[in-house]
């Protein structure tokens, strides 16, 4: 099969792969986090993104890939649909066009950059979600397999380019997992459970009294007005923005940076 008919296309590349395959724990973990990526992304499309969902079984049937090429001295695989109609092809390959750029903006150690400047909440929440899956595709590299460095490519959205994963973006997209960005301004409300005088941050309950959100207060006039409140427990209102971990599945979040305190019953 010519290589420009494959959806997406991986080479694992290092000098023992000239002698010999990558073993099947490498490769499956690599090929099941690729369909993870295309997975997310239709999730991602219709607002559907949260933790541990999956998409419907047909949409799965239409998104599945499979090994169309194999060609060994380096491990290469091209992935192709393993529906063929127009409808599922058209579908597979617009979620490789978006895939490919996610990855692209991980290649170019540019993640945080993007996430700070994209206006899309919904591409936004889908970037930050994949950072794990794109950990298990580093992972390949430096393991027990000969895999020095990874080549992705996607031959029908950007055919004159390949990205090149090595060490140093392993160990930067696995630095990512420290990191989050901001979310979409809204309000927050809970009742406050816990005071952290130090960090100038409150826990609260959400008000389905199941979440709990870290708050952490932006301005320390606002924590003092909740610490000096008679009620012990006091439900706050708050403005301000969610932090959304990188590696987190959709849009829960357990932290929000308060920018204004509107609220807060029975205050003294």
């Amino acid at each position: 099969m010519p290589t420009t008919d494959a959806i997406f296309t991986i080479r694992f590349v290092g000098p023992e792969l000239k002698v010999h395959g990558m073993p099947i724990y490498e490769l499956g973990a690599a090929f099941i986090a690729i369909q993870r990526l295309f997975h997310k992304a239709h999730l991602s499309e219709t607002e559907k993104l949260t933790k541990g969902k999956y998409p419907e079984k047909a949409v799965r049937k239409r998104l599945a890939l499979q090994i169309g090429a194999h060609e060994r001295r380096s491990d290469f695989f091209g992935l192709v649909p393993i529906v063929t109609d127009p409808s599922a092809r058209e579908a597979i390959s617009s979620a490789a066009e978006f895939v490919y750029d996610v990855i692209k903006s991980y290649a170019a150690k540019k993640v945080l950059d993007v996430l700070k400047t994209e206006k899309d909440e919904s591409k936004q929440v889908y970037i930050g979600s994949v950072q794990a899956d794109v950990v298990n595709i580093v992972n390949r590299i430096g393991n027990t397999g000969g895999c020095e460095s990874i080549e992705i490519g996607a031959p029908h959205y950007a055919p004159q380019q390949v990205l090149e994963l090595d060490s140093g973006i392993r160990d930067y997209v696995r630095m990512l997992g420290h990191e989050y960005f901001l979310g979409k301004s809204q309000e927050l409300v809970g009742d406050v459970f816990k005071l952290y005088p130090n960090l100038g941050m409150v826990e609260v309950r959400r008000k389905s009294g199941k979440r709990k959100c870290k708050v952490f207060f932006l301005e320390e006039k606002d924590f003092e007005r909740v610490r000096l409140s008679k009620n012990p427990s006091p439900r706050i209102s708050v403005y301000g923005r969610p932090r959304y971990r990188l590696g987190a599945e959709g849009r829960a979040f357990t932290e929000f940076e308060g920018q204004a305190l509107r609220e807060v019953e029975d205050e003294g």
